[in-house]
């Protein structure tokens, strides 16, 4: 028997990179998903409701680049609180569970490993909209009894992600035959967690009778981007030139993440499966078979 049978999922923002892994998980495990999103020119207002089932709502639409929310901040408050607020509001009219995404939240100088219980902190107008994303889940739970899930992933990475994203960018000059890459600074270090794990916490939080709770998804190790260019040069066995700029500081970023797991291993039951070498030799071999 299909225990995934009885959920009706909504992934709004279906055809991001999130939204990507999790459709194909959906349909390995046989989990019925309706999609939304602006690329389809669908909303979720167009999604409906069964009665027979349980409705779970998916949040992901969302613009996602931090340094970006400071050039464009009116862009990024009105896109990312307008729609978690259209989802908020199917979930009050459908009997929905919502599982928001939220994002790293904790600021520069959070005590490491960083657990739930620790002080949030905007740094940017991005992780400031996320903020304000979760708060309307707790609003939307208080005052009309909608129950939510709430995710602060890390640094998720994996194939198909924006080249905006570090990872990303370093395998897309690869891609194009480039010996020398281009990199920033080289000593931030980040908690990186493989989209595939992220998933899979995804589907065990529709399964679980969990809600209410706000769940870190990391790894609860970290590297530096230096380790990271390191890691990738192993992999892919040839020698590449790295060209750091030691001196480049990002507006509003933060210099040491690093997550504790332990709530999210506890109550969901998901550890991370794969290191960061097996999740870049995953993506290696993903653009190799393009």
């Amino acid at each position: 028997m299909n225990d995934h049978a009885n959920f009706n999922v909504i992934i709004n923002g279906s055809e991001g990179f999130v939204g990507s892994f999790l459709k194909k998980d959906f349909s390995k495990l046989g989990i019925s998903y309706q999609c939304a999103d602006i690329k389809l020119n669908k909303s979720i207002n167009d999604c409906k409701s069964d009665n027979e089932k349980l409705n779970f709502v998916v949040h992901l639409a969302a613009s996602i680049s931090p340094s970006d929310s400071f050039e464009s901040p009116g862009e990024y408050y009105k896109n990312n609180i307008y729609s978690l607020i259209e989802s908020l509001e199917w979930c009050r009219m459908n009997n929905a569970k919502i599982l928001f995404f939220s994002s790293y939240v904790y600021g520069e100088n959070a005590s490491i490993p960083t657990s739930e219980k620790d002080k949030i902190n905007g740094h940017n107008p991005y992780s400031q909209t996320k903020i304000i994303g979760e708060n309307l889940c707790h609003s939307y739970q208080r005052d009309f009894n909608v129950p939510y899930v709430v995710f602060r992933p890390f640094n998720i990475y994996g194939a198909g992600q924006s080249n905006q994203f570090v990872i990303s960018s370093i395998f897309d000059q690869i891609n194009k035959g480039l010996t020398q890459i281009n990199i920033q600074n080289p000593y931030p270090k980040r908690d990186f967690i493989y989209i595939k794990d992220v998933s899979k916490a995804v589907c065990l939080a529709i399964k679980k009778n969990v809600s209410n709770e706000t769940f870190n998804l990391c790894s609860q190790t970290n590297n530096s981007i230096k380790e990271v260019c390191d890691l990738i040069e192993s992999i892919c066995n040839e020698k590449i030139e790295f060209l750091f700029n030691e001196k480049f500081e990002r507006k509003g970023d933060v210099s040491v993440t690093l997550g504790d797991k332990s709530k999210s291993s506890s109550l969901l039951g998901w550890e991370p499966i794969y290191s960061l070498r097996d999740g870049l030799k995953e993506i290696l071999n993903s653009n190799s078979q393009k």
